[in-house]
C-alpha cells in the first residue's frame, strides 16, 4: 500500500513539472541547458520513476519559476494545476499518461520535448 502512494506522489511529481515545463514555454533540452542538471540525468529520473536530488530541485524550481512546494506538493493549498488535473481526469478520455503517449512522438521523445 505504501509502495502504491510512492509510485502515485511520484506520478503527480512528474505531471506538475510537466504543467511548469509547459507554462515557462520551455522543453526539457532547454530547460537542462539553463539548468545544473545534465539531461541524462533528469531522463534518467524520469524514466525509473524517481525523484531529483534535493539540489537539483531548487535548480529546477528556479529556472521554471514554480516553488518547490508546488512541485512536491508541501503546502496542502489547491492550485490551478490540480483544477485542471481533476477537470482532465473527470472530463476528458484516459489519464494524462495515456494522453502524452498518444500524442508521443515515434523516435521516443516526450510531447513536452516537441513543445
Amino acid at each position: 500500500m505504501a509502495r502504491d502512494r510512492d509510485e502515485e506522489y511520484v506520478r503527480r511529481f512528474w505531471n506538475r513539472f510537466d504543467v511548469a515545463l509547459v507554462g515557462a514555454s520551455m522543453n526539457i533540452t532547454e530547460l537542462c541547458q539553463k539548468s545544473e542538471v545534465p539531461y541524462k540525468t533528469l531522463t534518467g529520473w524520469r524514466s525509473k520513476h524517481r525523484l531529483p536530488d534535493l539540489e537539483s530541485l531548487v535548480d529546477l524550481a528556479k529556472v521554471l519559476r514554480v516553488s518547490l512546494d508546488y512541485l512536491l506538493e508541501v503546502s496542502g493549498q489547491r492550485t490551478l494545476a490540480d483544477d485542471v488535473y481533476a477537470y482532465m481526469e473527470a472530463n476528458m478520455p484516459g489519464t494524462l499518461d495515456d494522453i502524452r503517449s498518444r500524442l508521443a512522438k515515434k523516435d521516443g521523445s516526450s510531447l513536452t520535448e516537441a513543445i
